[in-house]
């Protein structure tokens, strides 16, 4: 998780929707974050498992994923382009090399 003065930003979504629930989740909750955006850097299960579970915790928080995989799967995801700024403070930068998305 990233703080911003706007909000949070969830840096990818675990492995499964349950790692949500017993250790993601409960860190917001703890740390009183106001969830903002969801960053997704690649679609492969280790990094988008849980992002369905977040977005029925969720529902309507944009997803920034350059994933046409995720955006056909989810409606929130919205594909950032290099030096666009997430929450204002967070600017996306693309490497290429380890997936297409």
């Amino acid at each position: 998780m990233i703080e911003t003065p706007s909000g949070a930003v969830l840096f990818d979504t675990a492995t499964f929707p349950e790692d949500m629930d017993a250790y993601v989740f409960p860190v917001l909750e703890r740390l009183g974050a106001e969830l903002k955006c969801v960053f997704v850097s690649h679609a492969h299960r280790d990094h988008a498992g849980g992002l369905a579970r977040v977005l029925e915790k969720f529902p309507g928080v944009p997803v920034a994923a350059r994933s046409g995989a995720l955006a056909e799967k989810f409606e929130n995801v919205f594909a950032p382009e290099d030096g666009e700024r997430i929450l204002g403070v967070l600017e996306t930068v693309g490497i290429p090399g380890h997936t297409a998305d």
